[in-house]
Order: structure tokens, then C-alpha cells, then sequence
């Protein structure tokens, strides 16, 4: 197979033998809309929130202003077992061997 580069405006092309330009070029990504559009009223009473009164909390939902806090909304999230994780990792175990008998 016989293939010449030509350089012509930075952009590299071989050809191989029957003449027609190979291009290495990256692949073309499809523009993905994956992203989930942030709903922007309150989950529980469904008011409206804007950008200052908007609160979302660690159950994942938003929140007005009245019901950001986790008793006024029935938050699922275990807020204790969180906070024992989080001081275990924290200050892990340390055990010092025993000393020897004088």
C-alpha cells in the first residue's frame, strides 16, 4: 500500500493508491442531553424558589425556605448513621501493644 501525507492548512491527509484522501480526524461526539433539569419548586408544598430562597438538601430534593429543615419535611436521609461514619473515619481505633511485665 503505498500513501503519501500532504500538509495543507495544518490539516494531514494520506492517500493510498486508488487516490481518494484518508482524513484522521477524531469522532464526531453526539451532543448529549443527559443532564436532568433541576426542578425549581419546593418539593413539598411546590412553591416556586428562586435562586436565594432555593435549598436542597442531602435527600436530594429542593426546599422553600419554610421547609429546608429535615424535621419539617420528613427527610429521608439518616443523618445519624452519617455523622458515626463520618467520626469512625475520622478518629480510627488505635490500640498500643502491651507492655512487658517488669
Amino acid at each position: 500500500m503505498v500513501s503519501d501525507a500532504v500538509e495543507s492548512d495544518g490539516v494531514v491527509a494520506s492517500f493510498t493508491k486508488m487516490g481518494a484522501p484518508l482524513h484522521h480526524l477524531p469522532p464526531v461526539k453526539a451532543p448529549t442531553s443527559s443532564k436532568k433539569k433541576s426542578s425549581k419548586h419546593c418539593f413539598a408544598c411546590g412553591r416556586k424558589t428562586g435562586l436565594a430562597s432555593s435549598y436542597e438538601c442531602r435527600c436530594g430534593h429542593n426546599f422553600c425556605a419554610t421547609h429546608r429543615y429535615a424535621e419539617a419535611h420528613d427527610c429521608t436521609y439518616d443523618y445519624k448513621s452519617a455523622g458515626r461514619r463520618l467520626l469512625q473515619e475520622a478518629n480510627p481505633l488505635i490500640s498500643a501493644p502491651k507492655l512487658p511485665k517488669i
